[in-house]
């Protein structure tokens, strides 16, 4: 794996980098990049480019698939989880 010394940042890479800061988790722009999950957050702490980053991908229609009959059988499953 590429490193700092040996494989120093592009311009071009820290432009790609400020452009999917927030849009993109590390691991997706450090494929792009072909660059580690942590090289891509050890660049954006040294950059003045601090975003809010997701760590994970969410799915954010997980819970429109979700019914009334489906939410009732967590909350079962859950109290007799805890009970229990």
């Amino acid at each position: 794996m590429p490193n700092q010394y040996t494989h120093p940042w592009k311009q071009e890479e820290i432009e790609l980098l400020s452009n999917k800061i927030g849009k993109l988790t590390y691991n997706q722009i450090g494929k792009t990049l072909k660059r580690s999950y942590s090289a891509i957050q050890s660049k954006v702490r040294h950059l003045p480019f601090q975003k809010k980053v997701k760590k994970h991908s969410i799915n954010s229609n997980f819970f429109k698939l979700w019914s009334p009959e489906m939410a009732l059988r967590v909350l079962i499953w859950l109290v007799f989880y805890i009970e229990y």
